[in-house]
């Protein structure tokens, strides 16, 4: 999962023009990539909590990542290869906690090779 990190940041940065929020399932989306995940998540800029995915309403949080972009992946932690942490332009991030392996976060890049996350 290291070359993951390493070929997905060869295509940063990548613009977000679409966030959807439909039945706790997230998409994050540009020009030809995506980021999905049914897993619940939080938004955080620095040492500040912005919101989560059962903040009510979440989508107006969300809205305010579309025209980011997404310049850096890493992991919430290093020595466990499974949950992502997106870093955006304005220094916030997506921090996805993976819950259930049959539910995995799925990174499709622009030259359409797709990770499935822990699978």
């Amino acid at each position: 999962m290291f070359d993951f990190l390493r070929v997905a940041s060869s295509y940063f940065p990548l613009e977000i023009k679409e966030v959807i929020w439909v039945d706790d399932n997230l998409i994050i989306s540009g020009e030809a990539w995506s980021f999905s995940t049914l897993s619940v998540w939080r938004v955080s800029k620095g040492s500040e909590l912005l919101f989560t995915c059962w903040d009510d309403p979440v989508e107006k949080g969300l809205m305010r990542l579309v025209g980011l972009s997404l310049e850096n992946i890493s992991w919430i932690n290093i020595n466990q290869p499974i949950d992502p942490s997106l870093i955006f332009t304005d220094g916030s991030r997506l921090d996805v906690f993976s819950s259930f392996a049959q539910d995995p976060w799925v990174f499709r890049l622009p030259s359409g090779v797709t990770y499935v996350g822990n699978s």
